[in-house]
């Protein structure tokens, strides 16, 4: 059986400080201020989600060295996030009738994408970009880091993971769109389809950023060295 404490503890385990924001004060009236046990108030407030980056973060590096905090938090049974993905199967037989997930809320339409962008952003992919978040997402697949393996699934070279891809470029549409606050990301969309090769030099195009329910919605494409679009049909929502 996992042991959901070690699941937590491992998954963030390996965040960096930089993505920190420059203030330690909480959203709510809660502050976080221990440096032994979190206390009751600190945990309910990391689960309501009312801490600032940085105590956010410091406490989540505690909880992945301290399973007594991390027990505590599991106990509350509240989501970090909801994920809804797809995935294509080449070659695998399946046995009986479709059976769909239950559809993901829907995003807000975008507008017709046109000529001109709202902005281009060049993002360079380092020769070493896959074996480095192989190592911090623990997304264990050859075909990104052994070229044996993936010249034997008939790729031309090792390849950069989508969700790789996907992470470095919200993290420019938030510097670009979001004054570098990662707080204001609510929900993130994209459909993962050209191959990201390494090293290599992609473009996150920015095609429109309109109203929407409680905030903004960013609609975006990658494009790859190739032009091909990396990711399709990229939508952040911002909050307000």
């Amino acid at each position: 059986m996992v042991d959901p404490g070690h699941v937590f503890r491992r998954a963030f385990s390996w965040l960096p400080t930089q993505f920190a924001s420059q203030s330690d004060q909480p959203v709510g009236p809660r502050r976080f201020g221990s440096t032994e046990h979190l206390s009751t108030e600190a945990i309910a407030a990391f689960v309501d989600g009312e801490l600032r980056m940085t105590a956010h973060l410091r406490a989540a590096h505690h909880m992945s060295i301290c399973p007594q905090c991390s027990a505590e938090v599991d106990a509350q049974g509240r989501p970090v996030c909801t994920t809804w993905y797809g995935t294509i199967y080449r070659g695998v037989e399946v046995a009986g009738p479709d059976r769909p997930a239950a559809d993901a809320p829907a995003l807000p339409t975008a507008p017709s994408v046109g000529d001109t962008a709202r902005a281009e952003i060049p993002l360079a992919i380092s020769t070493g970009a896959a074996h480095v978040y192989t190592e911090c997402a623990r997304i264990w697949n050859p075909v990104h880091t052994d070229s044996a393996v993936a010249a034997a699934a008939g790729l031309p070279a090792i390849i950069l993971h989508g969700t790789a891809t996907m992470a470095m470029a919200v993290s420019k549409i938030v510097a670009a769109e979001a004054g570098y606050n990662p707080e204001r990301v609510r929900r993130v969309h994209g459909r993962f389809a050209a191959m990201v090769l390494m090293p290599s030099m992609v473009t996150v195009r920015v095609n429109s950023r309109t109203p929407s329910i409680g905030g903004e919605a960013v609609s975006f494409e990658v494009l790859n060295a190739d032009g091909g679009r990396a990711i399709r049909d990229g939508m952040v929502l911002l909050r307000e």
